[in-house]
């Protein structure tokens, strides 16, 4: 059970139970509605088809023996020349034979099985026989004949009223036959539907425990143990002496071993990345060591720097003085250059004008030796 429990899905675990918890309520209540509904039909058949065969069966006995009254009565009229008294009873006869025949039908209407429709065909059978005897007896009631009428009412007509009687006993014991099966049979689905609840009771009780134990042992606890050791991790890193080597414990492949095997991917590339910080940390201790060396070379190296930087500065004071001193040279020698220009212009002009006067002289030498 727990090897089987162990890798199966949390989503079965608790939808699992739940589930079935919610499908006995619902059978819970179907079976109380079909219960309810059966009780209430037989309740129905009672109220309605066995009582009002029961009121049938009374009105057909009483109007049966007012029948017998009515033939006796119209025998003992007949005798004494009443025949006023002979007619009434001819129409309170017929009024009884109608009643009786409604009566007959309306149970036949509410009869539930054979039994019942047995005795209404007997006592149908028994009642026109009955009724035969019954219209010979007023017959010769009528026509005077009472010794006839007499001992028609005495022998046959008992008789048949014995076997009306007998139909009517039976009519009776089947419609309280009827009352009693569905009184029992009342029962017997109260029983059964009680003892099903009960059952369902039973079985929602052991899921609803099976349902906690299992929310208990294979999610909450496990989850309180998951998150106690990741408290612990944490607190160990918060403390400063964090092993980040310590993995969450899970030996389940459920959902919690899947939250389980992700924090401990988490915990391993934290790992992973610390140990990369360290080493670049070193790394970084060596280049700064380096690169403090490197300064100190760069700032011997600029004080160096700094000396001959002074010297040039010095070395181009002067040659800034000695150009100083070319340029006022050489301003001097323009000045000079442009003297002597002038001169040369001047000594060029009197040269040209001695020449124009040599040319002359010599064109007068000639014009003279003519």
């Amino acid at each position: 059970m727990s090897t089987f429990l162990k890798d199966l899905s949390i989503r079965i675990k608790i939808l699992g139970p739940v589930s079935i918890l919610g499908i006995m309520m619902v059978l819970v209540g179907v079976m109380g509605q079909i219960s309810m509904g059966s009780i209430m039909q037989e309740s129905s058949d009672i109220s309605t088809n066995y009582i009002a065969g029961i009121e049938s069966v009374s009105e057909i006995r009483s109007s049966y023996q007012s029948l017998r009254r009515v033939a006796f009565a119209h025998i003992v009229a007949s005798n004494s020349h009443n025949s006023e008294l002979m007619g009434n009873l001819d129409t309170e006869g017929k009024e009884l034979r109608s009643a009786v025949e409604s009566a007959v039908g309306a149970y036949q209407s509410v009869t539930k099985d054979d039994a019942q429709r047995q005795a209404a065909e007997q006592f149908s059978s028994s009642f026109s026989a009955y009724m035969e005897v019954w219209d010979e007896i007023l017959q010769n009631s009528n026509s005077g004949n009472i010794d006839a009428a007499s001992e028609l009412a005495n022998t046959e007509l008992r008789e048949r009223g014995t076997a009306i009687t007998t139909s009517l006993t039976q009519m009776s014991e089947s419609l309280s036959s009827g009352v009693e099966k569905a009184v029992v049979a009342q029962e017997e689905t109260y029983k059964f539907s009680r003892t099903l609840i009960f059952i369902f009771i039973g079985i929602g009780v052991l899921v609803f425990a099976f349902t906690v134990w299992v929310s208990w042992t294979w999610c909450v606890k496990r989850l309180i143990n998951i998150n106690k050791q990741l408290r612990d991790i944490i607190r160990s890193v918060e403390e400063g002496h964090g092993d980040l080597t310590k993995r969450v414990q899970s030996f389940c492949k459920d959902e919690v071993a899947t939250l389980s095997a992700s924090i401990n991917v988490f915990i391993e590339t934290l790992h992973t990345i610390m140990g990369e910080i360290n080493v670049s940390s070193t790394s970084l201790a060596g280049i700064v060591q380096r690169v403090s060396q490197k300064v100190d070379v760069t700032n011997a190296s600029s004080a160096d720097i700094s000396t001959t930087m002074e010297n040039l500065s010095a070395s181009m004071e002067e040659v800034a003085a000695t150009v100083e001193n070319i340029k006022g040279n050489v301003e001097q020698a323009d000045t000079d250059i442009i003297v002597l220009s002038e001169e040369s212009q001047k000594l060029s002009d009197y040269a040209d004008g001695m020449q124009e006067r040599a040319k002359k002289m010599e064109t007068d030498a000639k014009e003279n030796s003519k």
